[in-house]
């Protein structure tokens, strides 16, 4: 009895890894941090004080790709010319006005690059804003701009979903 256990287990195992490596056969790579397209278009108190938006975005993409059926693989840098499906992203421009007593006027924009083999597949441009949403009086501009990074991620993973 024992002998057919662990039998049936180590199928289960050799199945399951099978799957998981087919899963990521044609997942899309993405950047485990998503970098500044030219950082010279941040202010630096943004660039200094809210040092964790482009890890948010990039999380936010992975989790709501996961959510619309994308699969996908996250890499520490994205190469275009790599085989498979590569998407690109660089934030484009973040903007932050405002604080908590006068309103939040912040807004981020980013740009999403599709490419198959090396060949672009297309490219998209989305831009979000935020003036901090329920209890924007409590709270700091680097959690209003975590909102929108947060929104890009739905936004670019829904863009992917219609690439497939």
């Amino acid at each position: 009895m024992f002998r057919l256990f662990i039998s049936s287990l180590a199928m289960l195992l050799v199945l399951g890894s099978s799957i998981a490596s087919a899963g990521s056969e044609g997942a899309i790579q993405i950047p485990r941090n998503v970098p500044y397209a030219n950082e010279a278009t941040v202010a630096d108190n943004i660039r200094n004080e809210c040092t964790d938006l482009g890890t948010r975005l990039a999380t936010s993409l992975q989790q709501f790709a996961a959510k619309y059926g994308v699969a996908t693989i996250v890499v520490d840098k994205v190469d275009p010319n790599a085989s498979g499906a590569v998407f690109q992203v660089e934030i484009l421009n973040v903007f932050s006005a405002g604080n908590a007593f006068i309103g939040h006027r912040k807004s981020m924009a980013a740009r999403g690059e599709l490419f198959v083999n090396g060949a672009s597949k297309g490219h998209v441009d989305f831009t979000r804003n935020s003036g901090g949403g329920f209890g924007a009086g409590f709270k700091g501009s680097c959690s209003v701009l975590a909102r929108c990074s947060k929104t890009l991620g739905s936004d670019f993973a829904k863009w992917l979903e219609k690439q497939q």
